[in-house]
């Protein structure tokens, strides 16, 4: 987290000391799951989606009058949530997921005008840091949980911290505000463990605010 200060701080001056760029503050409301297999078996049948949050900076640099590039960094939580059957028949325990990841992408954005407002579009890679995560155990999912544990990335845990993958979205721009719907597909197996797949997904409802905007001469 601490890094993140002297590369915001970085954006700012650049931002400060030329012209035609963009620098948006972007929050959001997630809603996270995850590709879950076990040889091949499917450990998300429900596709049951936690609600999580987004919150970073993205830097719109104009290529033309309606396209541009903008990378951006992302503070995102991530993860899963899964139910089982206990041996009691009326238990149903789980577990739930929490990750927190450091998103970058670099988003190719189109942009349509109109009188009064603009709609875009946005595609691009996107390469995530995984920061911190926890993992709590219920063992009936209408009580307090009982367990929780730190997860542990690397060869000694069992995520890998690096994923990659596409981040695309669309919505509309008034003023100084844009809102807008997007979508984070990780393309990387982050289980360690053999047999296991892991690959994050998550759809967020998105506002962003133009904290810094340099216009031409």
């Amino acid at each position: 987290m601490q890094k993140l200060v002297p590369i915001v701080f970085l954006m700012l001056i650049i931002f400060k000391h030329s012209t035609g760029q963009t620098l948006w503050l972007q929050t959001g409301f997630s809603s996270a799951t995850a590709e879950y297999k076990y040889q091949d078996h499917d450990l998300m049948d429900d596709e049951t989606f936690k609600p999580r949050f987004q919150i970073g900076v993205i830097a719109e640099l104009p290529v033309t009058p309606i396209f541009s590039v903008n990378p951006g960094l992302i503070l995102q939580t991530k993860g899963t949530y899964q139910t089982y059957e206990l041996l009691d028949p009326e238990s149903i325990g789980g577990t739930d997921l929490k990750l927190l990841y450091l998103d970058i992408p670099v988003l190719l954005n189109l942009r349509i005008p109109f009188d009064k407002f603009g709609l875009f579009i946005e595609m691009g890679p996107y390469a995530g840091i995984g920061l911190s995560g926890t993992a709590k155990y219920y063992e009936n999912t209408d009580e307090p949980y009982t367990e929780k544990d730190k997860v542990k990335w690397g060869n000694e845990g069992y995520m890998k911290r690096m994923e990659y993958g596409i981040m695309g979205g669309a919505g509309a721009e008034i003023n100084k505000f844009k809102l807008g719907l997007s979508y984070t597909y990780s393309m990387r197996n982050v289980a360690i463990a053999d047999d296991f797949v892991y690959k994050n997904r998550v759809l967020t409802l998105f506002i962003s605010y133009a904290i810094l905007r340099n216009t031409k001469n």
